[in-house]
């Protein structure tokens, strides 16, 4: 590649980066501010604007900095390699994003094909996430 179209690619990444990051983040703030967006299906649009977050934040930056950085030697390089720049941590936001937007296409298919009924009616109940293996932890979402 050559160096104009190398600074241009990281131009423009860093531009896609910093609008998710904006974006995202307006998404957040304004459904978690507006009682009257506290609805089902914006929860399920909040935790696919923070994996959308955190899938930006831990790859993109590997293709950005990819010639211009190198890891460290030692425990410390394996560590970043595996767990940062590896991308375990981003494929996780990959992966929610990918398991959140599954949710949102069922809970929009029974909502077109049964618009009278409950089958399938998306509730803050069934959007509450615990472990039943321990009784004290408190629900991830606080409706």
């Amino acid at each position: 590649m050559s160096e104009s179209a190398g600074v241009a690619t990281k131009t423009f990444l860093s531009i896609l980066v910093i609008a998710n990051v904006v974006g995202n983040t307006l998404v957040c703030v304004i459904i978690m501010r507006n009682r009257d967006m506290r609805i089902p299906i914006n929860y399920l649009l909040v935790n696919l604007a923070l994996a959308d977050i955190l899938y930006a934040t831990l790859l993109t930056p590997k293709v950005i900095l990819r010639y211009n950085f190198t890891h460290p030697e030692g425990v410390t390089g394996t560590i970043l390699c595996r767990l940062v720049t590896g991308g375990s941590f981003g494929w996780i936001g990959g992966a929610s994003s990918a398991f959140t937007l599954l949710a949102i296409s069922l809970e929009r298919y029974y909502t077109v094909m049964y618009p009278l009924g409950n089958k399938g009616n998306l509730t803050k109940r069934k959007l509450k996430v615990h472990d039943k293996q321990c009784p004290g932890q408190k629900d991830v979402f606080h409706i």
